[in-house]
């Protein structure tokens, strides 16, 4: 029994021992590990650390230097660990960032490398600009200087040589003066300037520095001592250190391991080939994974689950409550949604087994069922995040941004949660929400006395064509399809345009009013004539339309226009006046006027005598013109008004029709449902008589697209406004001042004392307001050298002397200051002892009554003035933006203007713009601070800079600093919707919500993409001081499969992170640990729109991963791979200023100055689209050589957004240097003559001496290129397998020049390795080239569809504009004949060529969609053809935007998912009787699945098409169908032998590393390649 009983123990615990051996060996799967670096090596570390600073406190740029250069940081041997502590130290010690949370914000922006690209964006200028510019035959370089002067084109390597150069003497000074021939040094944009508080113009030294190098410490101290004696400015660029660097390994993307469909097999069943090439850059050195995250206590992550278990659909349809639930009763909530949302396939068998708990999943119901909100959002502070900008770049700007908001409210005595609360205060959102709608009207009646200034075309409420429709304003509430109108009987809606009738688009747009009347359109059409004084022609047009409308019929007026227009547009250089005079006789001819009075003669019309009420009505019309401000810069554009809201007159006028009637439509719907307005209401008096609706209108005043909002933070310019003295009015009896007004002119000119003058004379009205002046003088010479206004101004307001004396008249003694200066005539000087020239200033003589005498301010030191005032020119100029001599006001921290010298801002646009200010900005601001007690104990003196500051801050809070563009509004939003949701269960709160500047609140769905993303986010931001995060949980529920159907990482950190035994870097890594085996992965790069990265280093095929194929060698390892950052992306949007419309087909060029063309595209017609590829540089944008100069010239490359400065301003240079990329608006109009020039159209040959002209220049330009070009593209391994057969079989049946393109994205790094050596091998050349999905193009999720997509979205783009014609092989096809035929077959004007399907195999039939349902009606019975083989004529392609057509029919068809199954082919033929599509000779694409077997004899190509009946392999199927594919295959296995073992002779003999300061594990080492970078 006992012997029994034993063998039972002991079969127990073996049995024991082998469920832990299983549970051990199962829980070892094979790791997943990637990391990503730049193609441009790293930065040292202090470089990085020093424009870090720079970026939160520009003025600690030279200091920190100089403590580094103290500390002896630049050549000590400290470790890179050392290093850090130490700066940080520094930083921190001497305050160089004060402000709370800074030093957080700092280590998570070195983290992230964020300045690197700055710092190569100065080794890219010194490679590409500085040194090409020094090899000048006449210019002495030495490009071996470490560090070196660059003095006005002279090159001085040491401090000696520049001694020598300059001649600068032992006291300091320079004794050789510079020549006028000598070269002046242009700064860049980002440069650093070191310069002593003097005004005057000093001499400019560039230092070109590498600082590692000992050459660089003396060179510097020398130059700041200059500096520091005032005799020069600094400016220090880095030079690119000798010798080899690390790799910068980034952070801030995501890795993706999706589970693939296997359909078909994809897997190459080659043996992965292992190696010594796969070697570390350091065998002792280690890695940073997320490992090192704490260890989470519950059961489920246990390291042992690694198999993905199947669920029934019942378990499915809660998985996102329980996952929820799951999450929020967890130790650590953040956590465990990350590692559980990124792990969800393997997790949710487990997650589906929980017992859900019901208050939940009602309050869950509750919040989505009422409140609407979308499944995940993101706000900090309450102000609305954009899902695609939740990335740590974006984020980490606007934390910035955020810190200084909340920091400048706390400086108002306010504590970070107020100050947090305040800026998403409830009063200030609803107050700018119920603005909204309203914005932008005017009161635009007629107020005439006879009312006949407006002419209204149609009347809703009485013409008869309306009769029968419902005159019920109720039906409005009625629902209606999306897109139609409501036919009321009512004037809803009143279109109002004021146009000039003399020109050819105005009387376009009566056709098209005509239009919209006779198809019972429900808008009240209305017209205004535009008089433009300079162009008599619209005033004889006005005259002879009001006199027909007061005369004769509407119908009559309608044929004058339109055949007026019909004989323009047939006579484009006709004089208008004698086509008027014709056609007016024409359509009077057998008419009577209304009041029986015999005809007026068209020269009686225009030549009416000023009393007649022709004059009266364009005079009313004049007076309308101006009082509206409508065609202010005198060029006839005119102007639209929309129920009054004001519109600048365009072609896309009918767009803001429909916009505006949209939310005008939700507007009425709400009023008529709370019973504001009735079936009485005049709606377009309602309109009129809203709240504050102006009744006139200054551009300047509105914000409008042409005008955008433009405003300063206040607290940040404190230090020099405070300075600055408020003049009172005397109407003013309480404390309450709420706005203040700076004037910032010239007030030495008539324009200035004018535009002075008027800011008082509106104080002496005002009650409210306060008024400071700010001089801006000019450069240029004062007419009046003896008069000097601001010496005034600067004696009365801010002499130390005067500027504590209360004088409650003070507003007076200014006007008569200001009535005299511009009244003067005799200049009398003041009698004061030693008077000189520079010290006068006018004052009225003895006898006069002037108050500033009484005061005894008879003399004003001219000297000191112009002291006072240049300080200011660091205000006006860097933070305002002004020239000298500009006027501009700004009122509460909004900046208005500069104006034009003849556009002065009189009494009543101050009204205007204190009234509109106060009511939008200001008082929701007082509300608000005395809803939450921060006025209470505010008095007179410093309730006016309270409410002013708090205005300024509150506004630059929710403007935006990104340059206004084509889809991003100015304005931010702050929301606190998410404030309504119930969350007594669905909530969880990180950190001191009360302590916080930084309150991050988040709606997620646990179980989405977008939380396997946000989660690690949000995991490091509650890592950074001052974060507390809200996280509201928003599940789908009743899900119908597992929503998440990949393994996800995302690879961030708050800080850098240091080996601590050796002080390397470590570099960031997403790894993956305890992955099921048996699925089948595909890995993907998850990263911002800028980035272009594609793989750069791995054995594996990335693209078919499944982990239980690694033979033992590999399992330890893993999959490793390494990506590369290849380029960062110049997007844009480009306009034609002349015809206002995107310039589709522009050709454009980036490069640099010295190599003009390096990088080539074309602009889209869809949105003005352009793509350049870059790196961090300086670069140049051009217009291509050719139709697009001939035609274009451009205006503006638009660096700085959409209203960027022109080319003569500017120039044409763009600068990257970030890794957020650059969106670009450029401007180009056309040369004069050009306006109708096609930039599209083909030259035109005629004769046939052109002809062979044309051919013979052909070949001579083509001599050096390839005859045949092939596109092909291919991801995985077996696919490449086949892409290198399909290249052979090419190359074995042509003897003209090949040159393949390949589309880089997907493929692998081993065939990027292989392919330079079969190109040389095999005489081909060859082409990688890339195209970044559009932001706006509706992008597709699976990897084929993607991959399907760049086979036909792009191919205008993708290519080098001077390739001509390109022909698509499918990767898995083998070429029987020469496609030389291809090339030379004439497609007959279409843009390419496919090959229809077979229909000769009839046991396919069943599978031919095309023949049945919607593919035949479609078709028409054109053919429906095969994608795997086509020809493009690109020139002809590009020259009918094909590529745009295509686009635009791609974007309209997606969004349904269930279109386009075969995207690559479905699109080509869906548009093909838009996009012509020449059908190829059948021959030309043979296979199995579609063809006969008898047709395979005479096939040129044979594709592996892929039978949906039998599902065959198609390795199986090459073996099988193809005979020659074999020996292919067996050609290129030995000569891939071949060059691997080359490879591993040539490793084993260098495989000696260089010390490296970037570490990785010892497990898992970075594979490398050694190679050399070309600088793009």
């Amino acid at each position: 029994m006992v012997l029994k009983k034993l063998k039972y123990n002991t079969l127990l615990l073996v049995s024991y021992l082998f469920c832990i051996i299983f549970i051990v060996s199962k829980a070892e799967t094979p790791p997943v590990q990637t990391w990503l670096k730049t193609s441009w090596d790293a930065p040292h570390l202090l470089l990085e650390i020093i424009e870090s600073v720079s970026v939160e406190n520009s003025t600690a740029y030279y200091p920190l230097i100089n403590e580094f250069i103290n500390l002896g940081l630049f050549s000590s041997e400290l470790t890179y660990h050392e290093m850090y502590n130490t700066a940080l130290d520094v930083i921190e010690s001497k305050q160089y960032l004060s402000t709370p949370t800074s030093i957080s914000i700092l280590e998570f922006s070195l983290s992230l490398h964020t300045t690197a690209p700055a710092i190569q964006a100065y080794y890219h200028y010194y490679n590409t600009t500085v040194v090409p510019s020094k090899h000048e035959p006449d210019i002495n370089f030495n490009p071996e200087c470490d560090v070196w002067v660059d003095w006005y084109g002279h090159q001085a390597c040491n401090v000696e040589i520049f001694k020598e150069l300059t001649g600068i003497s032992k006291t300091g000074k320079f004794d050789k003066l510079l020549n006028s021939s000598d070269q002046h040094p242009k700064l860049l944009s980002f440069d650093h300037i070191l310069s002593s508080n003097a005004e005057t113009t000093k001499p400019l030294i560039i230092l070109y520095a590498d600082v590692i190098s000992p050459s660089f410490v003396p060179f510097h101290q020398f130059i700041t001592d200059l500096v520091d004696n005032e005799e020069v400015e600094y400016v220090l660029r880095y030079k690119p250190p000798r010798g080899s660097r690390n790799s910068l390994h980034l952070a801030g993307y995501g890795v993706e391991l999706a589970l693939k469909k296997t359909d078909y097999i994809v897997i190459d069943d080659r043996e992965v080939e292992t190696g010594d090439h796969n070697e570390r850059e350091n065998e002792n050195s280690e890695s940073y994974n997320d490992s090192h995250r704490e260890k989470l206590s519950e059961h489920l992550f246990d390291e042992n689950i690694s198999e993905i278990k199947p669920l029934t659909a019942s378990a499915i349809r809660e998985l996102g409550l329980k996952a929820t639930q799951f999450i929020i009763s967890s130790q650590n909530p953040l956590l465990t949604l990350t590692h559980l949302s990124q792990n969800l396939p393997k997790y949710s068998y487990h997650i589906a087994q929980l017992n859900l708990n019901s208050s939940l999943k009602q309050e869950i119901k509750i919040n989505q069922n009422y409140f609407g909100l979308d499944s995940n959002s993101f706000w900090l502070n309450g102000l609305t995040v954009d899902p695609s900008s939740v990335d740590p770049f974006s984020l980490l700007k606007l934390l910035r941004r955020e810190r200084q908001n909340v920091l400048s409210l706390m400086s108002l005595n306010m504590t970070s949660q107020q100050a947090v609360e305040f800026l998403a205060s409830p009063i200030i959102l609803e107050s700018k929400s119920s603005q909204e709608l309203t914005k932008g009207i005017f009161d635009v009646r007629d107020k005439s006395e006879k009312q006949n200034i407006i002419i209204w075309f149609n009347d809703i409420e009485k013409d008869k064509r309306y009769s029968n429709w419902p005159p019920r304003i109720f039906d409005i509430l009625h629902p209606i399809y999306p897109g139609h109108m409501r036919y009321i009987r009512k004037n809803l809606f009143n279109t109002l345009f004021v146009i000039d009738l003399s020109s050819v688009k105005s009387l376009e747009v009566i056709n098209e009013i005509k239009l919209f009347i006779e198809r019972n359109i429900p808008i009240r059409f209305g017209l205004i004539p535009l008089v433009v004084k300079e162009k008599n022609e619209s005033i004889i047009m006005a005259k002879i339309f009001y006199y027909l409308i007061d005369q004769y019929t509407m119908p009559l007026i309608m044929q004058f226009s339109s055949q007026v227009l019909n004989e323009l547009k047939n006579s484009p250089s006709a004089n208008i006046v004698k086509i008027a005079e014709k056609q007016f006789n024409n359509v009077i001819n057998d008419q009577t006027p209304k009041d029986n009075t015999s005809v007026k003669s068209f020269d009686d019309i225009i030549k009416s005598d000023t009393e007649s009420s022709l004059e009266e009505q364009i005079l009313g019309a004049t007076e309308f013109i101006n009082k509206f401000r409508i065609d202010a810069d005198g060029k006839g554009k005119g102007a639209l008004f929309i129920n009054g809201k004001y519109f600048d007159l365009d072609d896309n006028y009918q767009r803001d029709m429909i916009q505006t009637i949209t939310e005008h439509t939700g507007f009425i719907q709400q009023k008529v449902y709370v019973g504001e307005i009735s079936d009485h209401t005049n709606v377009f008096e309602y309109f009129m008589t809203l709240p504050r609706v102006p009744s006139r209108r200054n551009p300047h005043v509105f914000v409008s697209d042409s005008q955008p909002l433009n405003v300063i933070n206040l607290v940040k310019n404190d230090e020099k406004l405070s300075s600055g003295r408020y003049i009172y009015s005397t109407k003013q009896d309480g404390n309450e001042v709420p706005v203040s007004l700076l004037l910032i002119t010239n007030f030495d000119s008539e324009y200035g004392a004018k535009q002075g003058l008027e800011a008082l004379k509106y104080l002496d009205e005002s009650s409210n307001a306060r008024v400071a002046f700010i001089h801006n003088p000019s450069t240029q010479p004062s007419i009046r050298e003896d008069i000097s206004l601001s010496s005034l101004i600067y004696l009365i307001l801010h002499s130390s002397e005067t500027n504590t004396v209360d004088m409650p008249d003070l507003p007076k003694i200014l006007k008569e200051a200001f009535e005299e200066y511009l009244n003067i005539e005799n200049k009398i000087k003041m009698p004061f002892v030693e008077q000189t020239e520079s010290q006068e200033i006018p004052i009225s003589n003895y006898e006069s009554a002037n108050p500033a005498r009484s005061f005894g301010w008879q003399f004003a030191d001219k000297v000191k003035s112009q002291t006072y005032w240049k300080e200011w020119n660091s205000f006006t100029r860097k933070t305002l933006k002004l020239n000298e001599n500009d006027t501009a006001i700004i009122v509460n921290g909004r900046v208005v203007g500069p104006f034009i010298k003849e556009d002065l801002f009189v009494v009543d646009d101050f009204n205007l713009l204190v009234e509109l200010e106060f009511s939008e900005r200001i008082e929701p601001v007082i509300n608000a601070a005395k809803a939450a007690n921060l006025t209470i104990h505010l008095d007179r003196s410093n309730y006016p800079d309270f409410v002013t500051k708090a205005t300024s801050i509150i506004t630059a809070s929710m403007t935006s600093d990104v340059p206004v563009g084509l889809f991003g509004g100015q304005e931010l939003k702050r929301d606190l919707s998410f404030k309504k949701l119930k969350s007594e269960n669905s909530k969880i709160v990180v950190g001191d919500i009360e302590a916080a500047i930084y309150k991050i609140s988040v709606l997620i769905d646990p179980l989405s993409e977008t939380a396997q993303k946000w989660s690690t986010i949000l995991e490091i931001l509650s890592q950074i001081d001052g974060v507390a995060i809200e996280l509201y949980f928003n599940p789908k529920m009743n899900l119908a499969e597992i929503p998440i159907k990949r393994f996800y990482r995302y690879v961030l950190e708050p800080k850098l992170k240091f080996n601590t035994t050796t002080g390397n870097l470590i570099a960031p890594s997403a790894h993956f640990s305890n992955l099921p085996e048996d699925p089948l992965l595909t890995l993907g790069m998850d990263v911002i729109q800028a980035w272009l990265v594609t793989p750069k280093v791995s054995i594996h095929d990335l693209d078919n991963i499944r982990l239980a194929n690694l033979d033992s060698r590999l399992r330890i390892k893993g999959v490793e791979s390494v990506f590369e950052l290849n380029n960062i992306l110049i997007e844009g949007h480009a306009r034609d200023m002349t015809l206002q419309a995107p310039p589709s087909g522009l050709q454009i060029v980036l490069g640099t100055k010295n190599n003009p063309v390096m990088v080539d595209t074309i602009v889209m017609a869809n949105l003005g689209y352009l793509q350049l590829k870059a790196n961090p540089g300086i670069w140049t944008f051009s217009l291509r050589e050719g139709r697009s100069s001939e035609i274009f010239d451009i205006q503006s490359a638009g660096s700085e957004g959409w209203y960027s400065r022109n080319v003569e301003e500017i120039g044409n240079e763009i600068v990257l240097n970030n890794f957020e990329g650059l969106i670009i608006y450029p401007r180009f109009t056309r040369k004069p003559g050009k306006e109708n020039e096609d930039v599209l159209k083909l030259e035109e040959k005629d004769g046939i001496w052109n002809y062979f002209m044309d051919k013979f220049s052909k070949n001579v330009s083509k001599q050096n290129k390839a005859e045949i070009n092939i596109f092909s593209v291919a991801s995985g391994h077996l696919y490449e397998r086949f892409l290198s057969i399909m290249i052979l079989s090419v190359l074995k049946h042509t003897k003209s020049r090949v040159k393949f393109w390949f589309i880089e994205n997907f493929l692998s790094p081993s065939f990027k390795d292989f392919i330079p050596h079969m190109a040389e091998e095999y005489n081909f050349e060859y082409e990688l080239v890339t195209y970044k999905w559009p932001h706006w193009l509706r992008a597709q999720k699976e990897k084929q569809r993607t991959i399907w997509g760049y086979k036909i979205l792009f191919l205008d783009v993708l290519f080098p504009l001077d390739l001509d014609k390109v022909i698509f092989v499918d990767a898995d096809q083998i070429v029987r004949a020469d496609l030389k035929e291809l090339v030379d077959m004439d497609l007959q004007g279409a843009p390419y060529g496919y090959t229809p399907f077979c229909d000769n195999r009839p046991e396919m039939d069943g599978f031919r969609f095309w023949k049945h349902g919607y593919w035949k009606d479609h078709l028409k019975g054109k053919p429906y053809h095969i994608s795997a083989l086509y020809v493009v004529d690109l020139q002809r392609f590009r020259h009918m935007a094909a590529g745009d057509q295509i686009r635009g029919q791609y974007q309209s068809l997606s969004v349904d998912p269930n279109s386009l199954a075969n995207l690559d082919q479905d699109l080509p033929n869906n548009i093909q009787h838009i996009v012509p599509i020449f059908s190829l000779p059948l021959e030309w694409l043979w296979c199995e699945t579609w063809c006969s077997d008898e047709s395979l004899a005479g096939a040129r190509t044979i594709d592996l098409c892929n039978n949906p009946m039998t599902k065959e392999p198609k390795l199986d199927r090459a073996r099988r169908q193809v005979p020659e594919w074999e020996s292919y295959d067996k050609e290129i296995a030995t000569f891939a032998a071949k060059i691997s073992q080359s490879q591993k002779s040539f490793i084993t003999e260098s495989n000696i590393q260089s010390k490296s300061t970037i570490e990785v594990s010892s497990e898992s080492k970075i594979p490398v390649k050694t190679e050399k970078h070309e600088e793009l």
